[in-house]
């Protein structure tokens, strides 16, 4: 599956600041500015920033037009030195100036450090990226001064805002992307240096992003934080080698399970993992005992409303005369039977979240477990992994489910508990073992009726294995 790498232009590919710079320069020696205005250029400059930042903010917010923005952030800076903006000959001076703006600018041809490697780069993978430049700017400056600095040749499609109709961190702007270039968000990966405008624009629709965060901007704690942060565009050809995209972990996972590897090759005698003195293989958290030490585990966690509590409870009693691996199993089995009823808040049927958990699962997959299955249905969550060595399985549950609920509860905007406290995990004991758990996570929304076939299901392994 080919995936859609959508580029700011202004700061993150283009270098403004540096061509702006050289520009604002000329141009305050061309129109005799330290006459006019009895400034060096260094503080007209300055001002010229705030001010301008100003006016595209309310460009961005509708409330000034484009014309406007071009005359206003000259008069206005004039203004700030004593002059009167609506003059008539300032106005004339201002329009003077914004007309050399767009002409002198639009000939520099700087480019952010390692620009056109990471273009270069890309175009080589072709087969994999399709490239696109999505920017709030001008057209009679967007499209010109990406010809001057030949970075043009390098990219598929371009969206202009003045074209959409509507202006980043805009949701229909992104929309109206993912609609003319036929694709879903999670084909798409956003590159973009503002926050505010890139990133959290991309967002709002659930399209994964790059923060090109070369100044080192510091969030705060109440910021959704990017999917990804780079200080260095160099840094993004690591991501995309590394990223469990969804090609590659179908791919993989295809191979997996119905490959040249079987299950035997998975289990095997490759079973129980090397102990460490200081912990048990057994231990018990709660109710639940958990076996920690063995490396094929399939494991699975719920939403804390997915069974009434108190019917929970109830079954805890009436299993107590079990050992602990019966009831453990026999818990289980209850609770499997009532959670497909859709029991609860379901939360996990919102695509926000469900990417949420996807994502995570994905994210250390072939670092911290090999990620062989996994379903995320409305209530709750199936995963099969192989644990690697150094980690255990309390470890990666508790990373699995203390950052989704965090971000889950974010997105929803409530606060409290959003998982049960106990999870279920079962080691796999030999390979029909495994193949029933493969068919059992394949088929948990079929049999919910939810779809007729497991790889409608969108968010599991079934539906990346037959992309």
């Amino acid at each position: 599956m080919r995936q859609y790498l959508l580029f700011d232009l202004d700061r993150t590919l283009w270098d403004f600041d540096g061509n702006a710079y050289k520009t604002y320069r000329s141009m305050f020696d061309a129109f005799d500015i330290e006459s006019l205005c009895h400034v060096d250029f260094d503080t007209f400059h300055a001002k010229y920033k705030i001010i301008n930042d100003m006016l595209w903010e309310a460009y961005r917010n509708g409330t000034l037009s484009k014309e406007l923005l071009a005359i206003r952030r000259f008069s206005y800076t004039f203004a700030a030195f004593g002059l009167d903006a609506d003059a008539p000959d300032v106005v004339r001076l201002s329009n003077k100036m914004s007309d050399y703006y767009v002409l002198k600018g639009t000939l520099q041809t700087g480019l952010m450090p390692g620009t056109r490697d990471l273009l270069e780069w890309l175009v080589e993978r072709h087969d994999e990226y399709s490239l696109a430049v999505i920017t709030n700017g001008f057209s009679e400056a967007q499209r010109p001064k990406m010809r001057t600095s030949g970075i043009d040749k390098y990219f598929d499609y371009f969206f202009l805002s003045e074209d959409l109709g509507f202006m980043k961190p805009d949701p229909r702007f992104f929309e109206a992307v993912l609609k003319r270039l036929g694709a879903t968000p999670d084909q798409c990966i956003v590159v973009g240096d503002d926050y505010k405008v890139d990133v959290a624009g991309a967002m709002t629709v659930g399209i994964p992003q790059v923060w090109y965060n070369y100044r080192g901007i510091q969030l705060s704690s109440d910021d959704p934080k990017p999917t990804y942060e780079v200080k260095d565009l160099q840094e993004i050809k690591k991501i995309l080698v590394t990223q469990t995209a969804p090609n590659t972990v179908g791919t993989r996972t295809a191979l997996n399970i119905v490959g040249t590897r079987t299950a035997l090759d998975i289990v095997g005698t490759r079973t129980a993992r090397p102990q460490q003195s200081e912990m048990q293989e057994w231990h018990c958290r709660g109710y639940l005992p958990h076996c920690e030490f063995q490396y094929c585990q399939f494991i699975s966690y719920r939403l804390f409303d997915s069974v009434p509590n108190e019917i929970v409870e109830q079954w805890k009693k009436e299993l107590s005369v079990y050992t602990f691996d019966e009831r453990r199993m026999k818990l289980a089995s209850l609770i499997d039977k009532y959670e497909d009823a859709g029991y609860g808040s379901c939360y996990l049927k919102d695509d926000r979240i469900a990417s949420i958990i996807e994502e995570n699962l994905l994210k250390y997959d072939g670092i911290r477990y090999d990620l062989l299955r996994w379903c995320i249905m409305p209530n709750h969550v199936h995963v099969l992994i192989n644990v690697n060595d150094g980690v255990t399985l309390s470890q990666i549950l508790k990373s699995w489910r203390s950052y989704t609920a965090h971000e889950a509860n974010r997105v929803l905007n409530r606060t409290g508990r959003f998982w049960m406290p106990e999870y279920f995990d079962r080691y796999i004991r030999n390979n029909e073992h495994y193949i029933n758990v493969v068919k059992y996570i394949d088929n948990n929304p079929v049999n919910a009726g939810l779809v007729n076939s497991p790889e409608k299901w969108r968010w599991c392994s079934a539906y990346y294995c037959n992309k």
